[in-house]
């Protein structure tokens, strides 16, 4: 899908998650342009896929003293543009 029509879905898109990917494309466009060269209008979004991140950890205190390891994890989003220059439609 091209870039710029993935972003007008997700500009309309009432998902939670929606705002998150769509500056996730919308950078990883400009840093295509800004950093390869490439035409911002022509570039399709190639791969998009979640990975692992870090663990935060946190306390939770409970009675008598004692206390446990919360893990809240997080996740990785990668998004891969690529130019749309030899394929077709």
């Amino acid at each position: 899908m091209l870039a710029k029509d993935a972003l007008m879905q997700l500009e309309l898109t009432i998902k939670g998650a929606a705002k998150t990917v769509y500056q996730v494309i919308h950078s990883a466009r400009a840093n295509a342009s800004h950093n390869h060269g490439l035409d911002p209008e022509r570039l399709i979004v190639a791969e998009a896929f979640v990975g692992k991140g870090y663990f935060k950890k946190r306390l939770a205190f409970h009675a008598k003293g004692r206390s446990r390891l919360i893990m809240r994890p997080e996740c990785r989003l990668t998004v891969v543009v690529r130019d749309n220059s030899g394929r077709k439609g």
